[in-house]
């Protein structure tokens, strides 16, 4: 079952500028930061309760809505159920951080959705 948000991902065309603009006009701080896979640097900022994951990005200019990430309990039972609802995901195994690991889907509107469990707290 899904639970409440835990991020939103945005594409920014300049990490660095995005995260002051956060700062500047919402008090947003950095909770850390991460490459992704092809080495393109990514903050996660506090936003209110919830988090926003600004992705570096030179593919798509300016600042875009990637993605919703909802956290689950249970990362495997909620990929079994939907995929048994006919839910498409982008990879077959799980995407694995130090902060959880995810699964991205992509609805039928044609908007992404991420399924994500947190890492267990040290």
């Amino acid at each position: 079952m899904l639970g409440g948000v835990h991020h939103i991902g945005y594409r920014v065309s300049d990490l660095e500028q995005a995260i002051a603009e956060y700062q500047k006009l919402f008090g947003s701080k950095v909770v850390s930061r991460i490459k992704t896979g092809d080495g393109s640097p990514v903050a996660f900022v506090t936003m209110g309760a919830i988090q926003l994951e600004l992705m570096q990005t030179t593919t798509i200019p300016g600042q875009h809505m990637d993605h919703v990430a909802y956290v689950v309990d249970d990362l495997e039972a909620e990929l079994a159920n939907l995929k048994a609802k006919g839910a498409k995901f982008e990879t077959q195994e799980p995407v694995v951080s130090g902060s959880g690991a995810q699964f991205m889907f992509v609805d039928m509107q044609g908007s992404r959705v991420q399924v994500y469990k947190p890492a267990p707290a040290k």
